[in-house]
C-alpha cells in the first residue's frame, strides 16, 4: 500500500465515523493530527493527481476544524521528493565535484614558467541550486496558502473527493470521471446594509456524458437559473452550502464554504 493509499484510507475512515462520534474533542484532535500528517507525509506522494486529492481532503477537514474550533489550520503540503525510475532515493548525498585534471608536463628543454597565485573565489557547496529552488517553492506555497485563505473563491469536487457521494456508473456512463466545479461570478456588500454581503455562484462540470443536472442543498437548480445561485450572510460569517451534479449514471457532491469578499474590512 502506498503512502497516498494510507492517507486516503484514513480520510475515508474519518468520514465513516463522523455520524457516530461519542467524544467530539478526541475526534477533533485526531483530525488535527491527520491534517499535520498529510502536510508532512506529502513528500512521499509525487503524483500530481494524488497531491490534488490530498489538497481536496485538507480543504474539507480544515473547514470542519474551522467550524468546530474557530481556527483554520495550516494545509500546505511539503514538496515531494524527486523520483527516479519510479522510486525515491533515500539518504541521497550531493555528488562530489570532480578532481581537477593534472597540468600537462612541460617539455624537458623548456623551463617552467612561474604560476601566478589564483584569485580568491567563493565556492558554493555542491547542490546549492537544488536547495535554493526548494526554498523558493516553499515560499511560493506559503504565499499561495495566504492568498487562498483570504480569497477562497474557486473550487472543484469529483466523485472521489471529500464528502462526495459515490455512485457506481450506470449504462449511460461515458467512462469519464464526473467532476464538479464552481466559481464566484460577483460578490460584494449590500447597498442597503454594509454588514450584509452577497455572492453569486456559478456551477459547472466535466466528465459524465456532458449533460448535467446541478443541485444546491438537495434541491435541483432550475434550468432557467443558468446554473447560478446567490448566497447571503451577515458580517464576517462564512456561508456553507451543499452543491452537487448528476450526469451519465454518476453523481458528485461537496460542502462549499464561501467566505466574505473583504475579510479585513467587514463588520464583526
Amino acid at each position: 500500500m502506498t503512502r497516498f493509499d494510507e492517507l486516503q484510507q484514513t480520510h475515508q475512515h474519518f468520514l465513516d465515523r463522523m455520524g457516530e462520534v461519542a467524544d467530539k474533542a478526541a475526534f477533533v484532535r485526531e483530525v488535527q493530527d491527520y491534517v499535520s500528517r498529510v502536510c508532512d507525509e506529502a513528500v512521499d506522494v509525487p503524483a500530481p493527481r494524488d497531491r490534488d486529492q490530498l489538497r481536496a481532503n485538507l480543504r474539507y477537514w480544515a473547514s470542519y476544524l474551522y467550524d468546530t474550533t474557530g481556527t483554520y489550520p495550516n494545509t500546505t503540503l511539503r514538496p515531494a521528493w524527486p523520483v527516479a525510475a519510479g522510486t525515491r532515493e533515500t539518504n541521497a548525498t550531493p555528488p562530489e565535484a570532480p578532481a581537477p585534471a593534472a597540468p600537462a608536463a612541460l617539455p624537458p628543454q623548456a623551463p617552467a614558467a612561474p604560476s601566478a597565485a589564483p584569485p580568491s573565489t567563493t565556492t558554493w557547496a555542491p547542490g546549492w541550486r537544488t536547495w535554493l529552488l526548494a526554498v523558493i517553492v516553499v515560499l511560493m506555497l506559503g504565499v499561495m496558502y495566504l492568498w487562498v485563505r483570504a480569497n477562497p473563491q474557486t473550487g472543484s469536487a469529483s466523485n472521489t473527493g471529500p464528502g462526495a457521494e459515490i455512485v457506481r456508473p450506470g449504462p449511460g456512463n461515458q467512462g469519464q470521471t464526473l467532476t464538479l466545479m464552481w466559481h464566484v461570478v460577483t460578490a460584494g456588500p449590500s447597498p442597503f446594509n454594509p454588514n450584509t454581503w452577497v455572492a453569486r455562484i456559478e456551477l459547472s462540470a466535466t466528465g459524465g456524458n456532458d449533460e448535467y443536472i446541478f443541485w444546491i442543498n438537495g434541491q435541483r437548480l432550475p434550468e432557467a437559473s443558468n446554473n447560478q445561485f446567490t448566497v447571503e450572510s451577515q458580517g464576517c460569517q462564512p456561508v456553507s452550502q451543499y452543491i452537487g451534479v448528476t450526469s451519465g449514471g454518476q453523481s458528485a457532491r461537496q460542502e462549499l464554504v464561501i467566505y466574505p469578499p473583504e475579510p479585513n474590512t467587514c463588520s464583526r
